[in-house]
């Protein structure tokens, strides 16, 4: 490994690394992965917080929340002056000089696209712009951003997706752009001047006008985009969302031409369109209108298989879609925020397009519907709380694409909400967007609860919950919506989250959630010594051990009992807070959005969910499996369930006439329909063919009446010649399998009596045949006839056992 590293020659240029030479190109990727996962470990400890790109334990999110909160009220007169740049650096690969290319170009040396080293090693040349960043903000006359003033921030960075910011006065902005032109002649990273913008609050037009002649950058107006999440100075609308939409609709587009079935479009919606809605969820409160069109969308895949949204009671507005955003959100958030998030629901409308042409299958459907179509607006919802109208068109879209066949409208045999219900609760699995939205946006809350030494944490302690923690954080004065989206999911946090019991020095006894109880986690005992004091005083002095006789004096039984069902460590460990819903303890966004369904009450278990679960633990096709699911909820297209669909049609059967055309009719009742059908009715399973050379031997035991029973005997070969047969009759009043059990013995019996070699038992009692094929000790009257079997097959040369179909064993 030492030589591998001293193979690197340092300089001053990141560009100017030489390749690593080795004899085969796998042991340069052995080589690389070994680097990339060391300096992995050392990056958090060298990288500044500010940046979030490529380093362990930060989040994608937490720039896009800080940057949100940096912005709240810009451009309102009574703020202080500030200044944000929004940098696009000019990579080698954007220009080409000397006029145009002559040949193909190919690569010899230095780090290839792919390589594990590649994302590391441009943080790492990103970080000089940070450690520049710092030092003028050590500069006596330079002046922080209002709102980053006490922690000495001036700069965020995902990669290369850089911000800059600080007061708006003249010379702390002429500081940045010394230290940015500085970078750009020391790594040859320059900024592309027509797409770098400047924002601007508060400042005179004379230094704004200055700046802009410096910088060669452009001056642009909020809301932008920044890691795609609309990032704006004001309230989100359903104008800002149109991005959402659109990545869903057109992931729906790539999928038109594809013939999806019901499936197959639930869980592409499952899978990929609410994934879309999520990561925006996990950042903000979505606007109703938003959610509402976004549950349209999906809805229109879903039963429809294409995205028919005409913008419903939405106000689209094109140029939303223009404005800049940060890491791919919008970076400014006004009061219309079905405006703000109305892309996602377009993604989710072009997506859902693109399968109109396709012919899917149900299970394809499914698949798209849940692996695409629900996956679009995952990164909006890790940040914002989508609005209602959004998640609603997108389950519509969803919903229409589900039930529409080709170009069709479709008839939605079910309702959303039976749609989105658990498959063991008689739907599709489908998610509901507005609850998804809050279980991620809990994922937030959690790593402000248990990450707090976070770059995010620590500026949304300081600015919200200076004094406690997110679990009693309030509104406050002047939130920004980022903050309004999370403290949206408290309550989904509060149910789910619990202290685990440590050396009890940081749980409190009365305001903590720390009993192992699913309804009430806190303790019911007022009793005067217990207020203020900690968990460590019930247990002994210098002991991790309860002390009995301190806590039957001060709870009582129910907290009593509670308490001691905590087992405590034996080692020293401190209090640690925990997911109760899972047993290693972690975050997990899908048990948040279960426990958001049972607190709704649309995720309790129904009289028939046993059914459900064993219909859908079935070996069949997932088509089959669809196909039973509208069997079963009366959604096939029979005469009777379109008249109830108010189609003026006469219901009776159409191939016998002598019942109403229902589900269950035509697959059960109706001979008509099987007499009729591809195979004859008189259909069965052909009798097993043994191998060359061996003997079959058939039976079965029948029960005549309450005192008797017969078993009747089949021998033959292996072409199927009858080779004997027999019956007998027998007295007793036994349970079917006893009976099975009986016959093989005497069939046994029988081939031991003829000297018969090489023989096959067949039966159509699968009970018996396992327990002598996987024999154990029983001691029970039907262990003995099994005892007994053993005992003469062990007589026997080359006998075997196989379970055949009843109509088979004949």
């Amino acid at each position: 490994m030492d030589s591998l590293v001293s193979s690197f020659k340092i300089t001053g240029r990141l560009l100017e690394m030489t390749y690593v030479k080795l004899f085969c190109p796998s042991w340069t990727q052995i080589a690389t992965k070994l680097l990339s996962s060391k300096i992995n470990n050392i990056l958090p400890e060298i990288i500044s917080h500010s940046q979030g790109g490529f380093v362990k334990g930060r989040f994608i999110g937490h720039n896009i929340l800080i940057c949100q909160d940096l912005v709240r009220h810009y451009g309102r007169k009574a703020n202080k002056p500030c200044c944000m740049i929004k940098l696009d650096l000019q990579k080698a690969y954007d220009t080409i000089e000397r006029g145009l290319i002559a040949e193909m170009l190919t690569g010899k040396r230095g780090i290839r696209q792919g390589d594990p080293m590649s994302p590391l090693l441009f943080v790492l040349g990103m970080e000089y712009l940070s450690r520049l960043m710092l030092k003028i903000g050590e500069k006596e006359d330079f002046r922080f951003h209002d709102r980053c003033s006490e922690l000495k921030l001036n700069h965020l960075a995902f990669a290369d997706d850089v911000l800059l910011f600080c007061h708006g006065d003249f010379r702390s902005i002429l500081y940045m752009l010394q230290a940015l032109k500085t970078f750009s002649l020391t790594s040859g990273l320059q900024p592309n001047a027509s797409k770098t913008a400047i924002y601007c609050s508060n400042m005179q037009n004379g230094t704004v006008n200055h700046i802009i002649q410096l910088s060669g950058f452009i001056k642009q107006d909020m809301p932008f985009t920044y890691l795609g999440i609309p990032i704006s100075g004001k309230k989100i609308y359903g104008k800002e969302c149109d991005l959402l939409a659109e990545g869903m609709t057109a992931r729906i587009k790539s999928w038109s031409s594809r013939n999806l079935s019901f499936a197959t479009r639930i869980t592409l919606i499952n899978s990929v369109l609410t994934a879309i809605q999520a990561y925006w969820s996990q950042m903000m409160i979505l606007p109703k209108k938003v959610l509402r069109s976004i549950e349209a969308i999906c809805r229109d895949f879903l039963w429809k298989g294409q995205a028919l949204f005409q913008g419903g009671s939405v106000a689209w507005n094109n140029e939303a879609a223009e404005n800049s955003k940060y890491l791919g959100l919008p970076s400014t958030v006004g009061r219309n925020k079905n405006v703000v998030f109305g892309y996602v629901k377009d993604k989710v409308h072009k997506r859902i397009q693109t399968w109109d042409n396709k012919f899917l299958s149900r299970a394809g459907k499914e698949v798209l519907i849940k692996s695409v179509v629900q996956a679009l607006p995952d990164y909006t919802m890790n940040v914002f709380l989508i609005p209602v109208g959004i998640c609603n068109d997108i389950e519509r879209a969803i919903s229409q694409f589900w039930w529409r066949s080709s170009s069709k409208k479709g008839i939605h045999w079910m309702n959303w909400d039976k749609l989105s219900a658990h498959k063991a609760n008689g739907g599709m699995g489908f998610r509901d967007l507005r609850d998804f939205n809050l279980a991620l946006l809990a994922k937030q809350g959690w790593r402000l609860l248990t990450c707090g030494d976070t770059l995010m944490g620590k500026i949304f302690k300081a600015r919200y919950f200076s004094t406690g923690s997110f679990l009693t954080a309030t509104l406050g004065s002047n939130p920004s919506y980022i903050w309004r989206s999370v403290l949206e999911a408290q309550e989904l946090v509060r149910a789910g989250v619990r202290k685990m019991v440590g050396d009890g020095s940081t749980t409190n006894i009365l305001m903590d959630p720390w009993l192992a109880d699913e309804l009430n986690p806190f303790i019911e005992s007022r009793h005067p010594a217990l207020v203020g004091n900690l968990v460590k005083s019930l247990m002994k002095p210098d002991e991790i051990e309860w002390d009995d006789e301190v806590i039957s004096n001060v709870l009582t039984e129910r907290d009593q009992s509670l308490v001691f069902k905590i087992p405590l460590s034996q080692h020293h460990v401190n209090d640690t807070w925990c997911w109760m819903k899972e047993d290693h303890g972690l975050f997990m966004v899908k048990n948040a959005y279960a426990l958001q369904q049972e607190i709704k009450g649309s995720n309790g278990m129904t009289a028939n969910s046993g059914f459900w679960k064993q219909l859908w633990q079935l070996k069949l096709p997932p088509k089959v499996l669809n196909f039973l699911l509208r069997v079963s909820t009366n959604c096939l297209p029979t005469w009777f369930q379109l008249m109830t669909k108010h189609v003026p049609i006469n219901t009776h059967c159409s191939f016998c006439d002598a019942a109403p055309e229902t589900p269950l009719h035509v697959l059960l009742g109706s001979r008509k329909v099987w007499t009729d059908g591809l195979w004859p009715s008189d259909w069965r399973h052909p009798c097993c063919v043994g191998r060359f050379g061996s003997t079959e031997m058939n039976w079965f035991g029948m029960l005549k009446n309450r005192r008797r029973f017969g078993i009747g005997l089949v021998a033959r070969t292996a072409a199927g010649i009858v080779l004997q047969a027999k019956t007998m009759s027998k007295v007793g009043i036994l349970k079917p399998h006893v009976v099975e059990a009986i016959g093989i013995k005497e069939a046994l019996s029988w081939i031991k009596a003829n000297a018969w070699t090489n023989v096959v038992v067949e039966s159509d009692c699968l009970r018996v045949i396992r327990d002598i094929q996987k024999f154990k000790y029983m001691a029970s009257p039907y262990g003995h006839i099994i005892s007994e079997c053993m005992t003469l097959c062990s007589g026997i040369v080359g006998v075997s056992f196989n379970f055949v179909k009843r109509s088979a064993n004949k």
